[in-house]
């Protein structure tokens, strides 16, 4: 209906011109010089728009032969970026597969056209890595220095990771150096520098830098925590006297102080100081806060410069741990420095009846020797044997001969 009545105002307009034409033709004369040219109004006016349509149809031939090499090499250069593109993903998907040799080839491709070649260089540098062509794997962090400049850190982080594991520890350092000038406190270059410090044991370096890895949040708070154990422990098993022991000791945080493999490496460690009795203090302040068996068991072997003291702490322990074999063996050996034979002797039964073990049994064996009841004590001795070999027997199931 609309095309129709479209149309229809066409035919309209056809007519009333016609009409026009018809009633009065008009006239146009034109000269120049001794030219002259003499038509009606309609057409001139036809001639006119004829030329209009004519010079209009050469200006754009003219353009489009003017540009057609501009758009020529944007198809080209199209038809690169696409290619670059397809041979880029296929690269990276070949590092994924750790299909290195294919993924290198790929990516260098890809390098030409490519809107973003520190991808094509950095992936290709490590696929070149991984085959071991160290020379090409640095070409390519030349090439994306030069083509990308803005890129440097990116590149520098990809050239720390190559050194550590070409295990060049120091030469890694030195551009952790660097890049810490201009980005201290990131996570990545954090994570680097206790990755390369753990691997050369600078534990000091390490213990120095936990409190910016816990600040900025390079790994999670439990996996900090374990470094930080592990770091302590390390740093307590350098220290060569009594007076810098303590001074680690003071420096290190709550924590570590009320950590049990911490405290157990720092009595070792004060023990091999000769001083018991600072050990016996830690024992005893972590096992305030959080109990633990293996401490316990220290406790009863560690000699300070009171027993009987050490003896009652122990006991006093025994009122909320009551049925802790562990703490029932330490108050045994205790009891047995103090020849304190009737509460050794008890402690020790009353583990066994508990839980049974080659300590407890060989301990109970020396309370017997002490009281002369050799029998008992050589009954002790091959029942630790037993549970030392993994073959325990009951010596309370009395044998019954067959008839009933």
């Amino acid at each position: 209906m609309k095309k129709l009545f479209v149309g229809f105002l066409i035919l309209l307009f056809a007519v009333w011109l016609g009409f026009l034409i018809h009633r009065d033709s008009g006239y146009v004369l034109i000269t120049y010089g001794s030219w002259s040219i003499e038509t009606s109004l309609w057409v001139g006016i036809a001639i006119l728009v004829l030329a209009f349509a004519i010079v209009y149809a050469l200006l754009r031939i003219i353009k489009h032969t003017v540009t057609v090499n501009t758009k020529l090499a944007r198809w080209d250069k199209r038809r690169k970026r696409e290619k670059s593109a397809e041979l880029t993903t296929r690269g990276v998907c070949q590092l994924i597969e750790t299909n290195w040799k294919s993924a290198e080839s790929h990516l260098k491709k890809g390098i030409h056209g490519s809107e973003a070649p520190l991808i094509n260089y950095l992936c290709a540098a490590e696929a070149a890595n991984k085959l071991e062509a160290y020379d090409r794997r640095d070409n390519y962090l030349e090439h994306a220095k030069k083509m990308v400049p803005n890129a440097e850190d990116a590149i520098a982080i990809s050239s720390i990771r190559f050194l550590i594991e070409a295990k060049k520890y120091e030469s890694a350092l030195k551009i952790l150096k660097t890049l810490n000038k201009r980005a201290l406190n990131h996570p990545l270059i954090l994570r680097l520098q206790k990755r390369v410090f753990v691997k050369i044991e600078d534990w000091s370096a390490l213990g120095e830098l936990l409190p910016r890895l816990r600040q900025y949040n390079a790994f999670s708070r439990a996996k900090i925590d374990e470094l930080e154990e592990t770091v302590s422990i390390a740093l307590l098993s350098k220290t060569e006297s009594a007076e810098a022991l303590e001074t680690l000791w003071r420096n290190f945080s709550k924590s570590m102080q009320t950590n049990a493999a911490v405290t157990a490496a720092f009595a070792f460690q004060a023990i091999h100081q000769n001083d018991g009795n600072i050990a016996i203090n830690a024992i005893e302040h972590c096992l305030k806060k959080r109990w633990d068996e293996k401490l316990v068991k220290y406790y009863g072997l560690i000699h300070g410069e009171s027993n009987a003291k050490q003896l009652s702490v122990a006991e006093s322990w025994l009122k909320k741990y009551p049925e802790d074999t562990a703490l029932l063996l330490c108050l045994g050996r205790l009891s047995i420095r103090e020849k304190l034979w009737g509460k050794a002797k008890h402690n020790l039964e009353t583990a066994i009846q508990l839980k049974p073990s080659a300590k407890l049994y060989n301990e109970l064996a020396r309370v017997h020797e002490a009281l002369d009841e050799h029998e008992a004590a050589l009954k002790n001795y091959r029942q630790a044997a037993q549970y030392t070999h993994g073959c325990p027997f009951n010596t309370n199931v009395k044998e019954t001969s067959g008839v009933q």
